[in-house]
């Protein structure tokens, strides 16, 4: 196991440990990011088997890798999970955060309900809103930029899509009793309180509980769900993304609000929670990008950090919130000073982000592109000899379906992993959480120490093992239109 290592001169600060499970391995990263931004130890687990993955003090978030697995598998790795880390011996009350994308893509209900029943929670608390990417949910429905997320690039994925923008239909089919939430002071206690106080289900009863589908558009909304559990760590589940993550674990003061926070009837209609009214006035609303550029480089703690940790030594300390990180790069560098970029999401964001990126001069290559070459990986090797950073990426379209998607996707992680092998120390930005978990099962990176996050959901950190590598992931439809320009700047400027 690998984790970051807080200031000792500082203490960590207070609340509850909690274990995360994710589905894949940039949601597992980006809590671990997050945490490493507070100065908490975090450790992204990528096999419970290791007998070392959970020892120690840190916070594991583990990528249980079952997003695109049959829901009842899906369901089994998350209750063996749930049970091997909520052991008597474990010492401290644990706080369960159980990850979900914002998009409602993957097998979020059946993993949730099955975390549920193993850690005789017999509550959940639901909010999969990310104001800072535009996903909203209003009336118990999931909006991405102003459009219900079955409607956008979630409908057309490639391997499952998303059918409905309902979040409350799919945790019925689980058998859990649902109720929509206002995200109002009063109505999350109100609603909290009936949760709570209802009778444990008769023994033998399979029926996991409740489940409050809380609707939220704006990091304020999900700064009240956080007051109202704060009491409650021990007796309930927390199912989100990224945005009620950073709510129940705030990085202190100066935290960033949303960058297209949603205002007018928008946002009236969420803290209403009129589910026709809501659903009407997003429907048609206008989305509501991300805007401004990821501009600032970031030094500091943690440059230091990860150019001590690619070096072989330990990492330095990240003390507290990093300044400018909700904003811009941290700046990190390999020794070489250089990047590949890995592309296997074909998420219409950050197909925008690569061609920014090749419009900035940095060479960008599908891997059809190097199919009749006789040496790909040494083409690419080469490339990197004479440009800091090159990027590869899947095609965007594939007319095969999910079998050729998954091989064009070995495909790129093979071949980024050459490079890796070839170029010690070469920084690695990965899009896409199947990307993500792919090179590192290629490069044999048994975990990732997080340093810290390059935005809201963007985490950076260095792949452990033999020849470290400094990484940036992000999940395909986080960013801006700079996102992928900023991590390749993080990652090839030297630092002092």
């Amino acid at each position: 196991m690998t984790s970051t290592t807080p200031d000792p001169s500082t203490s960590a600060p207070p609340g509850p440990r909690f274990v995360v499970l994710a589905d894949d391995l940039t949601s597992a990263a980006e809590a671990a990011g997050h945490l490493a931004d507070t100065g908490r130890a975090a450790s992204v687990v990528l096999d419970l088997d290791d007998p070392s993955a959970t020892d120690g003090d840190s916070w594991p978030c583990v990528d249980l890798d079952s997003r695109h697995l049959p829901p009842d598998e899906a369901a089994l790795r998350h209750r063996r999970a749930t049970t091997r880390l909520l052991t008597p011996a474990r010492s401290h009350p644990l706080g369960i955060y159980k990850t979900m994308d914002s998009s409602l893509r993957g097998n979020w209900p059946a993993e949730l309900a099955a975390v549920m029943r193993a850690s005789g929670r017999s509550v959940a608390v639901v909010a999969p809103a990310c104001p800072a990417y535009g996903r909203h949910t209003v009336g118990g429905h999931q909006y991405a930029g102003g459009v219900p997320v079955h409607r956008g690039p979630a409908g057309r994925d490639p391997v499952r899509p998303v059918a409905d923008s309902s979040v409350l239909a799919p945790l019925s089919g689980e058998g859990l009793r649902v109720t929509a939430v206002a995200p109002t002071a009063d109505a999350l206690a109100a609603g909290l309180a009936a949760a709570l106080a209802s009778p444990a289900p008769p023994a033998g009863d399979t029926t996991p509980g409740r489940a409050l589908v809380v609707d939220a558009a704006t990091n304020e909304d999900l700064d009240r769900i956080a007051a109202a559990v704060a009491g409650h760590l021990g007796e309930v589940v927390l199912c989100g993304s990224p945005g009620l993550w950073e709510a129940v674990v705030p990085p202190g003061p100066g935290r960033a609000p949303a960058p297209a926070p949603v205002t007018g009837p928008v946002a009236a209609s969420v803290t209403g929670s009129a589910a026709g009214a809501g659903a009407a006035s997003l429907a048609g609303a206008a989305p509501a990008p991300v805007t401004g550029p990821v501009a600032a480089s970031v030094t500091g703690p943690v440059a230091a950090s990860v150019a001590a940790s690619v070096a072989g030594s330990a990492p330095a300390p990240v003390t507290g919130p990093v300044a400018g990180a909700v904003a811009g790069a941290a700046s990190v560098a390999g020794p070489d000073g250089r990047a590949l970029v890995l592309v296997g999401s074909r998420h219409p964001t950050t197909r925008e982000q690569l061609d920014r990126l090749g419009e900035d001069g940095v060479p960008v290559l599908a891997t059809t592109d190097l199919a009749g070459r006789p040496d790909p990986a040494g083409h690419l090797t080469r490339l990197l000899g004479t440009h800091s950073a090159v990027a590869l990426t899947t095609p965007e379209a594939l007319a095969d379906g999910p079998e050729a998607a998954a091989r064009h996707l070995r495909e790129l992680a093979s071949l980024g992993a050459a490079c890796a092998r070839a170029l010690p120390g070469l920084g690695l930005v990965l899009s896409g959480g199947d990307t993500a978990r792919e090179v590192c099962e290629v490069l044999g990176a048994p975990a990732l120490h997080a340093v810290g996050t390059l935005a809201p959901g963007i985490p950076l950190g260095v792949l452990s093992g033999a020849r470290p590598h400094p990484v940036i992931s992000k999940a395909g439809g986080f960013g801006d239109p700079e996102t992928l320009i900023a991590a390749v700047a993080a990652l090839t400027r030297r630092t002092a």
